[in-house]
């Protein structure tokens, strides 16, 4: 019987322990709880002012951006009001302008010239072109003389121009060196080969 009552005793002080340490246990966890839960806290609480002052920076952001564009916009619309002023000023002063202005007489087209006015001219052209012929050229003067002497009936300085293939200033080189040395012959606007004595 003593020893029944001695094992519930121990029993009992063990339980009373056991219950102690669970007790001190609770109390760290929930000491730890609320540690946690005022960190939690603290950090959700500097996020929101984090986010409140990011929030507050984009704003006055905005409202600068606005400000400077409504200054732009109201810069541009009076830009072209005085230039829309200006315009009609100046359309105004050209309008009177031409009221007031004497009619001019209108220009009458130029005839073309004609096949005689560029004969007539001819002669004068060839008159002022210098007879000299540099060496190179001799093969073609050359060519020229036997391409007179082929037409009996004379040519032009144009045929000449247009069967060599040369400008008309060197073609009235070299012709008006043919002349000169005595080769060929000029009549009028025609070059002619030299005719013999007797010769028809």
């Amino acid at each position: 019987m003593e020893q029944l009552f001695n094992f519930r005793s121990r029993n009992k002080n063990e339980v009373a322990e056991l219950l102690s340490g669970i007790d001190k246990f609770l109390a760290e966890v929930h000491a730890l709880g609320k540690e946690r839960s005022k960190a939690v806290d603290s950090m959700l609480e500097e996020f929101h002012n984090n986010r409140e002052k990011a929030f507050k920076e984009m704003k006055e952001e905005l409202k600068k951006g606005r400000l400077e564009r409504n200054r732009k916009v109201n810069h541009f619309l009076l830009q072209s009001k005085s230039d829309r002023v200006k315009c009609q000023a100046a359309w105004s002063t050209l309008r009177i302008a031409v009221k007031a202005a004497p009619e001019q007489p209108v220009e009458k087209p130029e005839k073309p010239v004609q096949e005689a006015e560029l004969a007539a001219a001819t002669p004068a052209l060839e008159e002022a072109v210098p007879a000299e012929v540099t060496p190179d050229e001799e093969e073609l003067k050359d060519h020229i003389f036997a391409y007179v002497n082929s037409h009996t009936g004379g040519i032009r300085l144009t045929e000449i121009e247009t069967e060599f293939n040369i400008p008309r200033i060197r073609a009235g080189n070299l012709a008006r060196a043919l002349v000169d040395e005595g080769k060929i012959g000029k009549e009028g606007l025609l070059y002619v080969p030299i005719r013999e004595e007797g010769e028809k």
